[in-house]
């Protein structure tokens, strides 16, 4: 039970950092999708027991999204 409010909490947390309106992922204060700042991995991890989450932005590369295409 431990582990699912720790990855409840991440959830929320890298939904509430991602400042745009995607897929199933929808913000009614940022309800455009935004590719020039969130086309990009959003990795969360926790810094230290005291339970903070830290996070770092990794773009990805466009040859990555046109493979999958």
């Amino acid at each position: 039970m431990t582990n699912l409010v720790h990855i409840s909490a991440a959830l929320a947390h890298a939904a509430w950092l991602r400042e745009e309106s995607r897929g199933s992922h929808v913000r009614t204060d940022f309800p455009e999708r935004d590719d020039a700042h969130w086309r990009a991995r959003l990795v969360l991890r926790r810094a230290s027991a005291d339970g903070v989450l830290t996070h770092t932005i990794h773009p990805v590369p466009p040859a990555t999204l046109e493979a999958h295409q």
